[in-house]
C-alpha cells in the first residue's frame, strides 16, 4: 500500500522522500501513514519496477534523490485505483480509549473526553483545509 502512496503523490509533482514524507503529514496522515524507514524500500521497489525514476543532487554536501512517477507507474497506480476497494477494519487508538472510558471514575472522564475533542476538533479543520486546496 506504501507504493500506491509514494506514486499518488509523485503524480502531483517530483518530490524528496522527505517532501513525500511531509506531504503525508499535511494530506494522507489522518487514514495511512508511513514511517521513513518503510519509505525507502518503497521508492527502492518502485524504481526496480521503472515505475518511478530519481535524479541526484548534491546540495550542501548531501546527495538528494528527486523521484519523479514514470509513465507505467502512472498506469499501475490508475489501475490500481480503478480496482474493488476492499476496506480494511479501522483501527483508531483513541476510539479504544473512548471505548474504555467509563472505567475511570467519573471526574477523570470529563479531561480526557475534552482532550480528545481537542483533537477531532484539529483534525476537522486540516481536513476542512484540505477542501481549499
Amino acid at each position: 500500500m506504501v507504493d500506491y502512496l509514494v506514486l499518488g503523490l509523485l503524480l502531483y509533482r517530483p518530490l524528496t522522500m522527505y517532501d513525500i514524507k511531509k506531504a503525508m503529514e499535511k494530506s494522507t496522515n489522518h487514514f495511512f501513514s508511513a514511517s521513513f524507514g518503510s519509505l525507502h524500500p518503497a521508492l527502492k521497489k518502485l524504481d526496480e519496477k521503472g515505475w518511478v525514476t530519481f535524479t541526484q543532487t548534491l546540495e550542501q554536501g548531501r546527495g538528494k534523490k528527486t523521484y519523479t512517477i514514470t509513465e507505467s507507474g502512472r498506469g499501475a497506480f490508475l489501475e490500481w485505483l480503478q480496482h474493488d476497494s476492499s476496506t480494511d477494519i479501522v483501527r483508531e487508538p483513541s476510539l479504544l480509549k473512548m471505548f474504555f472510558l467509563g472505567h475511570l471514575p467519573q471526574e477523570a472522564r470529563s479531561p480526557v473526553l475534552k482532550s480528545y475533542l481537542e483533537e477531532v476538533e484539529k483534525n476537522l479543520q486540516v481536513l476542512k483545509g484540505l477542501l481549499e486546496v
